[in-house]
């Protein structure tokens, strides 16, 4: 069998060309009866994650100044310390809106992961598409998070629409984004139907009933000219409520990513086998200093664990396999389970001798990023496996 990879020296480097290397059928058992297909594409296609993710020092500035201004600033700190820790105990149900003190406390301490977890999945299509969109709407905005790194990673959006059914929490992004112009803050859905180049929704799913998830899921697929992008915990529950969601827009929308394919998650079909309860990724942010004071932050892990899902209006080419699993270093090779276009997981090993560069590419992949090849079963070709050059 014919397997032709093109990859590159590392995540972050230009692709090389492809070298003709060769493997025994020992080390590479579970490719069988599958050919890998050169992409001819950079690696920016799949290296998308970022580095430790830090809110902008302009919002930080704005939350200090706000904190400071409180009477007993410290009460919020403490109270927002519950708040992570209650999220660490998967409580996601619990409302953070029903006064100004807690909608504060909760921006406190949600704003830096939220931002991360919105900035580290937007960059999934600012890092591969050529999209640079005008208008975004952030539904169940909460702190604004998500907009603010819809803001970031688009300079080009002059239109903000931040809607939260929470008055207390669009009192507080009245303030903390005074200084974007063109963001406008909403309690509702405009009548008017109007539309958006891209519509983010951020935590806010995993709290509703399904069905009026999916109601609302109609509506705001009704309102992107684009994308949609939503994102939730990384725990099974939310990731069971994505899945409902993904079946509910599978006949009308393309899905861009994480999935490589629209058939049954295999997690769920083989879930004794694979004994993991969701698809997600891991992404590590800073906690910014509160009160000026670099001893004072919000206690938290810096680790924000999501599941999310990026639909669009047009077709999009997104076969590419992606790591469900971490990889597993071992002595001179490594082993990564990874989602693939025919709706399998599928495990390949690659060692630091035969097939050096691949090795080195995927030793580095992070949980749910892509990897640099594709995937296409070959049933006619019963061959010794080998890797070559294709051009």
């Amino acid at each position: 069998m014919l397997i032709v990879i093109s990859f590159g020296r590392s995540l972050h480097n230009c692709m090389l060309r492809t070298l003709p290397v060769f493997v025994k059928r020992s080390l590479c058992t579970s490719i069988s009866k599958k050919t890998l297909l050169d992409l001819s594409r950079g690696d920016h296609i799949y290296a998308t994650s970022l580095p430790k993710i830090h809110l902008p020092l302009a919002f930080v500035n704005l939350l200090n100044e706000k904190l400071c201004k409180l009477n007993g600033p410290l009460q919020y700190i403490k109270a927002a310390n519950n708040i992570v820790n209650s999220f660490k105990n998967n409580d996601l149900k619990a409302s953070y809106s029903a006064t100004s003190f807690d909608s504060f406390s909760y921006t406190l301490a949600r704003v830096a992961a939220n931002y991360a977890a919105a900035r580290r999945v937007l960059n999934e299509i600012s890092a591969v598409y050529n999209f640079t969109p005008t208008s975004v709407l952030d539904f169940g905005s909460g702190s604004g998070s998500a907009a603010l790194a819809a803001k970031e990673t688009w300079p080009s959006i002059s239109e903000l629409y931040l809607c939260d059914t929470s008055t207390h929490f669009t009192d507080i992004t009245s303030e903390l984004f005074s200084h974007i112009k063109g963001a406008y803050h909403r309690n509702n859905l405009p009548k008017n139907q109007s539309t958006h180049d891209i519509v983010i929704s951020t935590y806010t799913f995993s709290s509703m009933t399904l069905n009026r998830a999916l109601q609302t899921i109609d509506q705001l697929w009704g309102r992107t000219r684009n994308y949609l992008v939503l994102v939730e915990p990384g725990y099974s529950d939310a990731f069971k409520l994505l899945l409902s969601l993904r079946e509910r827009l599978a006949s009308k929308a393309f899905l861009v990513a994480p999935c490589p394919h629209t058939l049954e998650c295999p997690l769920i079909k083989f879930k004794d086998a694979f004994r993991i309860k969701s698809c997600h990724s891991k992404i590590s942010y800073v906690q910014p200093s509160l009160l000026n004071s670099n001893n004072i932050k919000v206690i938290g892990s810096d680790i924000e664990k999501i599941s999310y899902m990026i639909w669009s209006k047009y077709p999009h080419e997104s076969t590419l396999p992606r790591l469900v699993f971490p990889v597993m270093k071992r002595n001179r090779h490594v082993i990564c389970k990874a989602c693939c276009a025919d709706g399998d997981i599928g495990t390949f090993t690659f060692s630091k001798s035969k097939h050096h560069h691949i090795y080195s590419c995927v030793r580095h992949a992070k949980l749910g990023e892509r990897i640099p090849f594709s995937i296409e079963v070959d049933k006619s070709d019963e061959g010794n496996i080998h890797l070559g050059n294709e051009q």
